[in-house]
């Protein structure tokens, strides 16, 4: 018996087409990857950042770190990527019921991970899933071993707008809705306007008296500029889609359980390649000395109750 969630029919297609608008841009970034680095996408990102590492520097740990509170947030990463994974274990009639949540708690495994990185960087935790981020995305623009495409960001403010894009790069006028664009064209989409959500968001968090003074001093809603935004920030954006203001959309919009399978791999390879870019560079950060005391500690936690092998993407866990 299918589990499809089927909306009023006066609904169906526009939530058909916000299910396929997120399906697609993550079905490109995931042909972009395999194309870049081969069917063995983890060995490809490992070499190519080992080519990229010579002669760079990744980061050195900040004197204020304790391996306590570094302890906290990669445990709670790891966890977020187990529990993501345990949806794959149901039976395959019900991924259509916990594809919903899969984003956020994939997201989470990254945020955390991206948190750890941040953590190490600044010496205190950051106060908000934004502070992370754009910590991470000054981080990623300053060093080479942020291989693509998880470089690549968006920058309103510049022009041309799209950072570490091949050079020459231009973006076509495509369809979010069509899987035959180019995937450059598709990321550079996603980028965008996730750029111009956030920017819509910081317009919205202002109170009616700050428009108004902002009106009287000929500042727009198109004057508002945000940092730039990366891959990273586009997971966010999905996380707070799926959780908040769509939520129905992901149950409702696949029109298959082949959508819904198509939709969950893609997902999961993504979130596997980006949280393996932050622990090569947490390692080099760190230092293994103390890091796989902390992988050992996780996996003597929960590794009795959990198969942890679906886990080869977490570099730190894999050398405990």
């Amino acid at each position: 018996m299918s589990l499809i969630v089927r909306a009023p029919s006066q609904s169906i297609a526009e939530a058909e087409a916000k299910f396929r608008t997120y399906s697609n841009y993550f079905s490109h970034i995931r042909r972009y990857i395999r194309n870049k680095y081969g069917k063995s996408i983890l060995s490809g990102i490992q070499t190519a950042f080992a080519e990229a590492k010579d002669g760079t520097n990744c980061g050195t740990r900040h004197r204020d770190v304790t391996n306590d509170r570094l302890r906290k947030i990669l445990f709670n990463s790891w966890n977020s990527h187990v529990v993501a994974n345990c949806s794959f274990e149901l039976e395959e009639t019900m991924l259509p019921v916990v594809i919903q949540w899969m984003p956020i708690q994939y997201y989470y495994s990254i945020y955390f991970a991206a948190a750890a990185l941040a953590y190490g960087y600044h010496g205190r935790v950051a106060e908000n899933h934004q502070s992370v981020l754009n910590t991470l995305n000054a981080y990623a623009r300053s060093k080479k071993t942020f291989v693509a495409p998880w470089n690549f960001q968006y920058d309103g403010s510049r022009k041309p707008p799209f950072v570490n894009f091949p050079a020459g790069f231009v973006s076509s006028k495509i369809s979010s809705l069509s899987l035959i664009e180019d995937p450059l064209d598709s990321m550079a989409m996603f980028l965008r306007t996730t750029w111009k959500d956030r920017c819509n968001d910081r317009w919205d968090e202002m109170s009616k008296a700050q428009k108004s003074a902002r009106r009287k001093q000929g500042k727009l809603k198109g004057d508002i500029q945000v940092t730039p935004v990366s891959l990273f920030d586009c997971f966010f954006r999905l996380r707070k889609w799926v959780n908040y203001a769509e939520a129905e959309a992901m149950l409702t919009g696949p029109t298959s359980e082949t959508d819904v399978e198509s939709f969950a791999q893609d997902l999961k390879v993504v979130h596997a390649v980006m949280v393996h870019v932050l622990e090569l560079h947490l390692v080099e950060m760190f230092g293994l000395s103390t890091l796989t005391p902390i992988g050992r500690d996780y996996k003597k936690t929960v590794g009795s109750r959990v198969d942890l092998r679906n886990l080869k993407s977490r570099v730190i866990l894999n050398q405990s």
